[in-house]
């Protein structure tokens, strides 16, 4: 989510409160946002910002260190980190807070982090970040304001803020915290195709089931031979199988075959539905 063309910090506010909606509504119990304000690091040269980025990952020492090879005098280099790490939420920060708490977000859900740096070099005013508290690979999205950016690309003044989602990793978040529910990563029911002439059927009988939200796959080759498609089911652990051959058509009916019983019935796709659903 991104909006343009306004400049209030009240826009990067809601922008964060979109995001922890997503994350909710997706089923995480404790989505966090952390945020700070560039601008609060305006005096610092972005080679700093760059390794006070790498705070939690090489620690204070190994910060200091990255400064210094950087060419940055050690005490300078010490400096930059406690001024950063000393650093308290100014308006922007307060204003942003004030959103959420209206918002209905308790503090819970958000924290001001002074080391946040965002090493974007497009980056600027508010910047932040979503953690899974229970998901330690890393943040799973990030976001800034980037004025200027847009003014580079684009030769005009167009506010610009919002988020880039990090989608593999809510992903893997999201199936480590058993969040994907079965069955909408597993095919409930394989349509075959008896043969081509009767594809249109199968299609249609495909279109029903999925219809009534019910994970369904139609065998892509209308020419492969119908014991081809029952061994793919089979091997896929695809537990329903509809077969529509002409005496099927004739009748509006389908063969349910239940390839874990083995048991098969000719009846309605209405009865289908009630009995896979």
């Amino acid at each position: 989510m991104d909006i343009f063309g306004v400049a209030t910090t009240s826009a990067d506010a809601e922008v964060i409160a979109e995001n922890l909606d997503t994350y909710l509504a997706i089923g995480f119990k404790k989505p966090v946002v952390i945020f700070n304000n560039r601008d609060l690091m305006k005096d610092i040269p972005y080679s700093a910002i760059v390794a006070i980025d790498k705070l939690k990952k090489i620690g204070e020492q190994g910060v200091i260190n990255n400064m210094v090879q950087k060419g940055i005098n050690k005490s300078q280099a010490s400096d930059y980190l406690k001024f950063v790490m000393d650093m308290k939420p100014d308006a922007t920060v307060k204003t942003i807070i004030s959103y959420l708490e209206k918002s209905g977000f308790g503090r819970e859900y958000y924290r001001f982090e002074p080391t946040l740096a965002r090493s974007f070099s497009y980056s600027q005013g508010p910047i932040w970040e979503i953690i899974i508290e229970d998901y330690e690979t890393g943040s799973v999205g990030g976001g800034e304001r980037y004025d200027g950016m847009m003014k580079r690309l684009t030769g005009l003044d167009i506010p610009a803020t919002g988020i880039a989602f990090g989608f593999d990793r809510t992903v893997e978040a999201a199936d480590q915290l058993n969040l994907i529910p079965e069955e909408l990563t597993k095919t409930k029911a394989l349509v075959t195709i008896f043969a081509p002439d009767l594809l249109e059927n199968s299609i249609k009988v495909a279109c029903d089931l999925r219809e009534n939200k019910i994970n369904t796959e139609l065998y892509p080759n209308e020419n492969a031979k119908l014991d081809k498609q029952l061994k793919y089911a089979d091997k896929k652990g695809i537990p329903y199988v509809l077969i529509i051959g002409p005496e099927e058509v004739k009748e509006s009916k389908v063969v349910l075959k239940n390839l874990k019983t083995k048991e098969q019935t000719k009846t309605t796709i209405e009865n289908v539905i009630s009995l896979v659903k």
